[in-house]
């Protein structure tokens, strides 16, 4: 496969991209996704007098299709199809697959007066169903945040 990782700046805009395609033709042992991009698109600036440091904007994530199996640890082997793992042998009783997924977040970072530190990020914008792997969806929309703050130095 191949990656490609880039940034680009421009006045007070800044993008961010890294992409990853497999090169897995039609094997059936696909464990991965066919690709995955990551892209940010942020505004990014020092405000007040220099005493706001800021980057806000949105993260977007794109799954290719994933593949799940099913293994029969039990069956016999001549009518399905074989994996080796390791030393073993195992056959595959079902394999699905899932669509590709977009997941885009708001996300907002502020450093106020090199001593304290916001964070705010809404998850999951467009409310995207996926699973993460077999079995465990991923979390529906949610919001988290956080604060920093050096009281004494």
């Amino acid at each position: 496969g191949f990656s490609l990782t880039g940034e680009l700046n421009y006045w007070i805009i800044n993008f961010e991209y890294n992409g990853t395609y497999y090169f897995q033709g039609n094997s059936v042992e696909k464990l991965n996704p066919d690709y995955f991009v990551f892209a940010g698109l942020y505004y990014k600036d020092i405000l007040f007098n220099r005493n706001l440091n800021l980057k806000t904007g949105l993260n977007f994530y794109l799954f290719g299709p994933r593949y799940f199996y099913n293994y029969d640890f039990e069956k016999s082997i001549p009518f399905q199809t074989i994996i080796p793992i390791g030393t073993n042998t195992f056959t595959i009783s079902n394999q699905a697959k899932t669509k590709a997924n977009l997941k885009v977040d708001f996300f907002l970072s502020a450093r106020i007066q090199e001593s304290a530190v916001f964070f705010f990020i809404f998850e999951n914008l467009l409310d995207e169903k996926y699973f993460i792997v077999p079995y465990y969806p991923a979390p529906a929309r949610g919001l988290r945040f956080g604060v920093s703050w050096e009281f004494l130095d």
